[in-house]
C-alpha cells in the first residue's frame, strides 16, 4: 500500500515539516493534515507516496519514532469500504465511546428521555396499565370505550414524529421538540410565542389533530429558557417541550445515510451501464497514460483514456476519463477501483457523461453520402491500416519527380519513348521509397516494427501520409501545434511523408482526432 496514515503528530505539526520529515524515502504524492470543523488540527495525517516500496520503507523506518516529543504511530492506510478497517474511536466521532465520555449531558439525556414517544401521555397510560385499580377500570370500560381509537392516535402520533425527524442529521443539542400546538398554528405564532428568545431554525408538520415542530436555538442558555415553558398554553393547547433522543436522532441519521448512499450507488451504476464512461478524479499528477491503463484494463478492453494534461506544466490535472467497450465493464472497474489508492491518492470515480459528437466544420456543405463516408473514415482512423508504412500518393511522386528532373509533369505522363508513364512513375516511387527509407533509418527509425501487427503504438508519436509536394516542415508544424506542443518532426527531403511527435499523450490524441482525413491543400490526410 502507497498511502500511509501517521497519528500522534505534534500539535505544531505543519504540511511542511510533514514533507520533510518523510521526504528523504521517496517522492510524495499528497500530504494532507486533519482538522476539527473549529480549525483544531487532530494530530494524524495521510502521506502518500509514488510507490508502495518507497511507503513500507518509511514504515518501516520511521514507526514508534519521535516527532519533537510526540512519538509516532504509521501505519497503512485502509482502502475506502474496507471491512477490516478499525472503527472510529476519536472523540470527535460520534459513535465513538469517547465522544460518550466527553458528553456526558446527551448520555443523561438520553436515558432521562428514553424518547419522545416515550413522554407522550398515551405512553403514560400505557405504563399505569401495571395498576391493578386501572386494570379494572379498563376491564369495566372495555365494553363502552373502544380502545381501536387510542391505538390509531398512537399511530398518528408516532406517523407524526417520525416525519418530523426524517431528514434530520448532525448536532441536536440545541434542538427541542415540541407537541400538542394546534393544528392550525404557523411559524410566526410559535417565534411570538418564544419571544424575546431567536430561534435559528423550525420544521412543523401536522395531522388532523395537531402539529409538532423541531425548533434549534443558537445557544444552549436559549434552549435552556425555552424547556422551562414546559406545560404552559399556546391558543388553549397545553404544550409538552422534550430535548431530541440522541439515540432516536442518531438511528434514524444512520438509516437515512446508509438509504441515501444505496440509491445513490444505484442511481451511478446505472448511469455508467448507459454511457461505459467514468470520470476519475484526485488522481497523482505524476500519473500517466500507462499508469491508467495498466490499472483499468483488468476489467475489460478500453476504448478511449484520456488522462487531462496542464498545458503549463504537461502533468496530470488529476483528473482522466475512461472509456470502456462494453459498459459491464466500466460497471466492474467502478465497483472494485472506487476508493482505492494509487499512487499514494484516493481515488474517487464518479459516472462519465455521454460524449458529444461535434460536426467537423470542414465536411459543412457536403452531401450526406460524402458527410457520413468521412465521419466513418474519422471514427475508424485509429485502427490499423492496411497501407504500407510509407505509403506515397501517385501525385505526389510525379510532382518530385518533375521537380528534380527539371521538367514539366505533363511531359512524365505523356509516355513518349519505350518507356510508359506507369513505368516511369512505379521507378520515381521506389526511387523516393528508398530515399525516405534512409532518411528515417539515419535518423534512428526502426522501420520493421511496423510490419509486426502485435507491435504497441505509440500514443505520442503520428506518421502523416499522402502529402502533397514541395511541403515545409513549419506549415505542417503549425497545423499540429494549434492542438498541442509539437516535440520533433521529421521529414525527408521529398516531403511527401513525415513523422511527428507530440509533447504528451492527451495533445496527441486530439490533434489525431481532428486532423485525420481533413484536407491540407489539395488532398485528405492519412494519419497512423
Amino acid at each position: 500500500m502507497s498511502r500511509l496514515i501517521v497519528k500522534g503528530l505534534p500539535s505544531n505539526c505543519t504540511e511542511e515539516k510533514l514533507r520533510n520529515y518523510f521526504r528523504s524515502f521517496g517522492k510524495i504524492t499528497d500530504c494532507s493534515l486533519k482538522y476539527t470543523r473549529d480549525g483544531k488540527f487532530r494530530r494524524f495525517a495521510f502521506v502518500g507516496f509514488e510507490t508502495d516500496e518507497n511507503a513500507q520503507k518509511a514504515r518501516e523506518h520511521l514507526r514508534n519514532t519521535f516527532m519533537g516529543a510526540s512519538r509516532l504511530t504509521v501505519e497503512e492506510c485502509k482502502p475506502f469500504g474496507d471491512e477490516t478497517k478499525p472503527r472510529a474511536w476519536s472523540k470527535y466521532a460520534k459513535e465513538s465511546s469517547a465522544y460518550k465520555r466527553l458528553h456526558p449531558e446527551e448520555e443523561e439525556k438520553t436515558n432521562r428521555i428514553a424518547s419522545v414517544e416515550h413522554s407522550s401521555p398515551l405512553t403514560k397510560k400505557m405504563r399505569n396499565e401495571s395498576d391493578k385499580k386501572f386494570h379494572d377500570f379498563i376491564e369495566v370500560q372495555k365494553n363502552a370505550v373502544p380502545i381501536t381509537s387510542s391505538s390509531n392516535d398512537e399511530s398518528s402520533n408516532t406517523n407524526l414524529i417520525e416525519e418530523l425527524l426524517s431528514g434530520i442529521s448532525g448536532d441536536t443539542s440545541l434542538s427541542l421538540i415540541i407537541r400538542g400546538l394546534p393544528k392550525t398554528v404557523k411559524t410566526k405564532g410559535i417565534k411570538d410565542w418564544f419571544s424575546p428568545i431567536k430561534l435559528k431554525g423550525m420544521k412543523i408538520v401536522r395531522n388532523s389533530i395537531e402539529a409538532v415542530a423541531f425548533v434549534t436555538f443558537f445557544q444552549e442558555s436559549d434552549a435552556r429558557k425555552a424547556l422551562q415553558r414546559n406545560e404552559q398554553f399556546l391558543g388553549g393547547s397545553k404544550l409538552e417541550i422534550t430535548r431530541v433522543s440522541s439515540n432516536q436522532v442518531s438511528d434514524r441519521t444512520e438509516d437515512y445515510i446508509h438509504k441515501t448512499r444505496e440509491a445513490e450507488v444505484e442511481a451511478s451504476v446505472g448511469k455508467i451501464l448507459e454511457t461505459g464512461r467514468l470520470f476519475v478524479r484526485n488522481l497523482p499528477y505524476t500519473c500517466s497514460d500507462e499508469d491508467l491503463r495498466y490499472l483499468f484494463k483488468k476489467y475489460g478492453e478500453i476504448s478511449d483514456l484520456q488522462v487531462i494534461i496542464s498545458k503549463k506544466t504537461g502533468q496530470c490535472k488529476g483528473f482522466a476519463i475512461v472509456t470502456y467497450v462494453f459498459p459491464e465493464s466500466a460497471v466492474a472497474a467502478f465497483s472494485a477501483l472506487d476508493g482505492s489508492i494509487l499512487k499514494g491518492r484516493m481515488l474517487h470515480i464518479l459516472p462519465g457523461e455521454e460524449k458529444r459528437e461535434v460536426e467537423d466544420i470542414g465536411i459543412v456543405g457536403k452531401s450526406v453520402f460524402q458527410k457520413t463516408k468521412i465521419a466513418k473514415l474519422k471514427k475508424d482512423a485509429g485502427k490499423s491500416h492496411s497501407w504500407n508504412t510509407l505509403f506515397l500518393g501517385a501525385n505526389a511522386v510525379a510532382e518530385t519527380l518533375a521537380e528534380k528532373l527539371d521538367v514539366e509533369k505533363s511531359d512524365l505522363l505523356l509516355g513518349q519513348g519505350e518507356i510508359s508513364a506507369g513505368v516511369r512513375l512505379a521507378l520515381a516511387e521506389t526511387r523516393l521509397v528508398s530515399e525516405t527509407r534512409e532518411y528515417l533509418l539515419a535518423n534512428g527509425v526502426c522501420l520493421d516494427v511496423f510490419s509486426r501487427p502485435a507491435a504497441k503504438r505509440s500514443n505520442t508519436v503520428i506518421i502523416i501520409k499522402n502529402l502533397t509536394a514541395k511541403v515545409d516542415v513549419d506549415e505542417l508544424k503549425r497545423m499540429f501545434a494549434r492542438h498541442g506542443p509539437v516535440k520533433q518532426i521529421l521529414m525527408p527531403l521529398g516531403g511527401v511523408t513525415a513523422i511527428l511527435e507530440m509533447e504528451n499523450s492527451v495533445d496527441a490524441q486530439k490533434a489525431f482526432s481532428a486532423l485525420a482525413y481533413s484536407r491540407f491543400r489539395s488532398q485528405p490526410l492519412f494519419l497512423e
